[in-house]
């Protein structure tokens, strides 16, 4: 990938500075900055100065080669879900291919916290083959007992593709489940003649 750097006018203190990036070819690659650095206002990112004593230039030109490994991504929808004990619910796991990647991605599914009369889940189908990049999808069913006591709960699937390893996690909220009727209180001035 090839791309421009354009700064902005120039800060006579050197503090604040903004960089617009112009892609110039089709091929596409994330660009980062390195961490590390001290004395920075933001402990996530430091960019730091090389060659400061070059004339500055508005426009830098920097080739960059870009890795095309095969790989693919996998996401829920929804990565949240709030189920009535006694009743079920479903996530929706997709599976996309990247850069040409092939082959089968197998499925698995792992609960926490594992208690008794816990939350069930399972992958429908439990595996996705791609021959051609695309993307597939597999439906997640997560099945609550009457008794499944209530609390929060995660549910993380993991997909493996040969040698690449990537997971999603949908969390779960319990509620109480829903009461019936089971017998029915009469008044007290109700008596057999009433019911005839």
């Amino acid at each position: 990938m090839q791309r421009k750097a354009i700064s902005s006018p120039d800060q006579q203190q050197g503090t604040f500075f903004r960089v617009t990036h112009e892609v110039l070819s089709s091929s596409t690659e994330k660009i980062g900055y390195s961490t590390g650095c001290s004395g920075t206002s933001n402990d996530s990112l430091c960019v730091t100065v090389a060659n400061p004593n070059l004339v500055p230039e508005n426009v830098q030109i920097a080739n960059f080669q870009g890795s095309n490994t095969p790989d693919f991504l996998m996401a829920a929808s929804p990565t949240g879900l709030t189920i009535r004990a006694g009743t079920s619910a479903t996530s929706l796991i997709t599976i996309t291919s990247l850069n040409g990647f092939t082959g089968t991605v197998s499925l698995s599914r792992a609960i926490s916290p594992i208690v008794k009369h816990g939350p069930a889940a399972t992958l429908s189908p439990t595996s996705v083959t791609f021959s051609s990049g695309g993307s597939g999808t597999s439906t997640q069913t997560i099945n609550m007992a009457r008794n499944t006591p209530t609390g929060s709960y995660s549910v993380t699937v993991t997909g493996v593709g040969g040698p690449i390893s990537l997971s999603v996690t949908v969390t779960i909220s319990v509620t109480p489940a829903k009461q019936f009727i089971t017998s029915l209180d009469l008044p007290p001035f109700f008596t057999d003649s009433h019911l005839s």
